[in-house]
């Protein structure tokens, strides 16, 4: 038997936290790939990683495609699913999928604000499948789940494009970069409001950086400005945003490679003020350049 991450696994990006009643959030896709023999799946361990604690997790479920075949409460980050009695035919595949089942909530935050989830069929504790003879079956691989991370209203970002334009001198070399990212932002759960910047680009709604200097820096929302004032998203609304400035580099002498990437999204909205994870920003770049500076 061999774990795999199914291809349709959730991807690391957002899931909307209900105010009114609970909501079951897909954490994983396992496939289990059977050879050389029919497989009886009796126990199951599942390693949880919460970026804070599961106090908003009421319980976990594992799936074979719509029929739950395991519900447990989330005490503790491993999660056993025992007595399981899943049958597996050689030369077949079966996918199982894990939920998490995620308490409402009508406060300002999510405590759990994130959660991924894993499977480990090396390791002989997380795992009770009995092959061919009644001996225990030779369980190899691992299906390790991207992360998912809670809000009750955030901006979801799609149809991301960035480009970067070379000014280059005549003995070749990159005098400037003319950078711009341009991505969508779609409100989620209510509405989401991008404050506004004093100081493109380091304040405000939307925050970028570069190893570079950047000059005139420029950030729109659905074609204005960041700086004149306070821009809003209402719930189910998009936006487009536009990031975009020129790099150089003002070193005495040498080379310099840089990008141009946002490295914050802050917002306001009806239920929750926080800042973009992290992670999910790291496609909000652009590609890298030399830059030298003149001798």
């Amino acid at each position: 038997v061999e774990f795999k991450l199914n291809t349709n696994s959730p991807k690391e990006g957002i899931a909307l936290i209900d105010e009114d009643s609970s909501t079951e959030i897909e954490l994983l896709k396992a496939d289990l790939v059977v050879t050389k023999g029919d497989v009886d799946v009796d126990k199951l361990v599942f390693d949880l990683t919460a970026s804070t604690d599961l106090t908003d997790v009421q319980a976990v479920k594992l799936y074979d495609g719509t029929t739950v075949i395991g519900n447990v409460e989330a005490t503790e980050a491993a999660v056993v699913f025992s007595d399981l009695d899943l049958n597996i035919k050689s030369g077949t595949t079966k996918t199982l999928t894990l939920k998490a089942e995620i308490a409402a909530n009508t406060a300002t935050s999510v405590t759990t604000v994130s959660l991924s989830a894993k499977i480990d069929g090396g390791n002989t504790a997380k795992t009770d499948i009995i092959g061919v003879n009644d001996k225990d079956a030779s369980v190899t691989g691992v299906a390790s789940g991207d992360t998912i991370f809670f809000y009750l209203v955030a901006p979801e970002i799609s149809d991301i494009k960035a480009s970067i334009t070379e000014g280059k001198r005549d003995d070749g070399t990159t005098a400037f970069a003319d950078a711009r990212i341009e991505f969508v932002l779609t409100a989620k759960g209510g509405n989401v409001v991008l404050p506004q910047a004093t100081s493109v680009g380091t304040d405000g709604g939307i925050l970028f950086t570069s190893d570079a200097s950047i000059t005139a820096p420029k950030i729109t929302v659905g074609g204005t400005s960041i700086e004149d004032g306070n821009i809003t998203i209402t719930n189910g609304q998009s936006k487009t945003v536009v990031v975009e400035g020129r790099l150089s580099y003002s070193a005495a002498s040498g080379d310099l490679r840089a990008d141009l990437k946002v490295s914050g999204i802050d917002w306001t909205g009806d239920k929750y003020d926080n800042t973009r994870a992290k992670e999910i920003l790291k496609n909000l770049k652009t590609n890298s350049v030399v830059l030298t500076k003149q001798s």
